[in-house]
């Protein structure tokens, strides 16, 4: 079964590292597909990072690793992805969950936020759901 999850529109990027949308419940989630759509303006180095929680609301936050859909992603670290063209762009970002992670919370960040700050048009998540 597929869902899709908007979690935000009209956010503008910062310097710092801020949830996008709220956090959404992974029991039942085999995989996630992130779909951003952002207007870069005069922010540079884009950022996107997952984070697993065990409870709702929790406070403890985990790096997940991520893996993306494409290889041509130039930069890949252990605590988030840096999307090095300083472009608008549409990007999909993969996770697979295998039904082990319970929450979750996405984050973003520009390395520089610039004169005119970077804006996620669009956040969304499609998800496939174990079982019925």
């Amino acid at each position: 079964m597929l869902d899709v999850i908007t979690l935000a529109e009209n956010q503008a990027l910062t310097a710092g590292w801020v949830d996008v949308g709220n956090e959404f419940e992974c029991t039942k989630l085999e995989t996630i597909l992130i779909w951003i759509d952002i207007d870069i303006n005069d922010s540079q180095d884009f950022r996107v990072r997952l984070l697993a929680k065990t409870d709702k609301g929790g406070t403890g936050e985990y790096f997940l690793p991520i893996r993306t859909v494409s290889p041509t992603v130039n930069r890949i670290q252990q605590e988030y992805i840096e999307f090095t063209e300083d472009i608008d762009q549409k990007i999909l970002v993969n996770c697979e969950l295998n039904f082990t992670v319970p929450w979750m919370q996405l984050q973003t960040q520009a390395g520089a936020v610039g004169a005119s700050a970077g804006i996620i048009n669009s956040a969304k998540l499609t998800v496939t759901r174990g079982g019925n």
